[in-house]
């Protein structure tokens, strides 16, 4: 039986802009409980000059629907992802999608 994770959400926001009219952000975070997590794919495609590593968990809310979009990044066992597309909601939670690339 898999045991339900908390994860962090971050989400940067516009404040402002600065002297030269450029956006200027802050970011939020929110601890989200719950979380059942399919550790996923990795992989580490061979290309010349680099050698990236590429993960990609999913996570599970049951019963809840977590607010997290897809320009949302989330922090996951000590690793922030990038959320990937948009979250897809079912009748009984969500799913997120998650990717990494380093490298």
């Amino acid at each position: 039986m898999k045991i339900p994770e908390p994860v962090i959400r971050h989400r940067r926001t516009v404040t402002g802009t600065d002297v030269y009219n450029r956006p200027t952000y802050s970011e939020a975070t929110l601890t989200i409980a719950g979380a059942l997590v399919d550790p996923g794919p990795s992989s580490e495609p061979g290309q010349a000059g680099r050698k990236p590593v590429l993960v990609a968990p999913t996570l599970y809310f049951r019963d809840a629907h977590p607010d997290i979009v897809d320009t949302d990044q989330v922090t996951l066992r000590g690793a922030r992802y990038d959320v990937d597309g948009f979250p897809q909601a079912w009748p009984s939670g969500v799913v997120v999608k998650l990717r990494l690339a380093r490298g």
